[in-house]
């Protein structure tokens, strides 16, 4: 297939994405000029949280952005048929990544029990309920803390607040006392650690290993009336999580995410949060046999049925996704949907466009 396409030939695709560490496929494919490659034309537009990606896309302000993995389905309603739903997620960037942390003051007064620190609440007689801190109804981060309160017996909806906050906000709200502590992806459970504020208790690897995390979520539109683009730039975000996953590019990615208009942080705090050594080092009892965050592999990025199936299973329990068994694995084969994935790969394979990682 002929990859020799001007990028001024072609229309402005912009790209939402939140500062976070597994925004990482889309800026190294910015940087290291991954979609000018595949004759791509694209602009970045880093965004607060997953409320302003949701509605940017759907109002066509961006193209594409890098989702949490349930936000496809956060405009479904079921009076709307599944024809009408504005967006498609045909390709996984990331697998983990994700950690709980609680506020340090429980962990030095030997708390750090869904149970114990509930116990140690109430017995304080705190006026507001104890409460956690989500990114989305919508996301992983959901399930992984209603599993952690649930293993020891806490029922998220009755004995708990949770409430959803933008990831950059955690920690700010954690230090002033405003929630009891939050699940979120790096690199904001390390801040939380280093700004003396956050102790982690368990990370999404622990709690559900390999669960999917990110993805690319495209405007269904654009989708539709541009198939030849949208490969391209499933292929070129595919490239880039295949380079993430590279011991190699660690500090090249640490440079590029460290960008005053990306992460503004120091590589070097970077690359241990990317490894979760900051993590680990704060809590020796966190299991290291697993990688902290997956960006490829066999199997890692294709929506396959075994991640739709994970999704749908766990948006239904929270009672976010009300559909009959049928409607709504119909829905989830169209939303996650392999094909765009398939032909992505093809091109890349008979691309063979050799990534650098040198970017400055």
């Amino acid at each position: 297939m002929d990859l020799l396409i001007k990028k001024s030939s072609q229309s402005m695709i912009r790209i939402g994405f939140v500062p976070l560490n597994d925004a990482a496929p889309f800026l190294i494919a910015q940087e290291l000029d991954l979609f000018g490659d595949y004759g791509l034309n694209v602009q970045l537009s880093r965004e607060l949280g997953w409320a302003s990606i949701r509605d940017k896309v759907a109002t066509g302000e961006l193209t594409a952005a890098q989702s949490i993995l349930g936000l496809p389905l956060a405009m479904f309603s079921p009076e709307s048929p599944s024809s009408s739903q504005p967006f498609i997620a045909p390709l996984i960037t990331s697998l983990q990544g994700n950690a709980i942390t609680i506020a340090k003051h429980f962990r030095d007064e030997g708390y750090q029990t869904p149970r114990s620190i509930m116990h140690w609440h109430r017995d304080k007689g705190t006026a507001r309920p104890l409460t956690f801190a989500i990114v989305s109804r919508y996301s992983s981060h959901h399930i992984l803390i209603r599993q952690w309160l649930k293993s020891d017996g806490i029922d998220p909806d009755t004995d708990v607040n949770l409430v959803v906050l933008p990831p950059p906000q955690m920690v700010h709200h954690l230090k002033a006392g405003h929630i009891d502590g939050y699940c979120v992806g790096e690199p904001w459970n390390s801040i939380g650690i280093m700004a003396g504020s956050g102790f982690c208790v368990a990370t999404s690897a622990e709690i559900s290993p390999y669960h999917p995390e990110k993805l690319l979520m495209i405007s269904r539109q654009f989708a539709e009336s541009n198939k030849d683009q949208c490969v391209r730039l499933v292929a070129a975000v595919l490239e880039a999580c295949r380079l993430c996953n590279q011991p190699s590019s660690l500090d090249m990615m640490s440079r590029v995410l460290g960008r005053h208009d990306y992460l503004n942080l120091s590589p070097d705090i970077l690359q241990d949060t990317l490894t979760g050594t900051i993590i680990r080092q704060n809590n020796s009892k966190l299991d290291t046999s697993r990688d902290f965050i997956v960006f490829s592999g066999e199997r890692v990025n294709v929506p396959c049925s075994r991640k739709r199936n994970w999704i749908g299973k766990h948006l239904t329990e929270i009672g976010l996704l009300k559909l009959p068994e049928s409607s709504k694995a119909s829905l989830l084969n169209t939303i996650y949907s392999e094909k765009l994935y398939q032909s992505a790969t093809a091109l890349t394979e008979a691309s063979a466009i050799p990534p650098q990682p040198s970017a400055a």
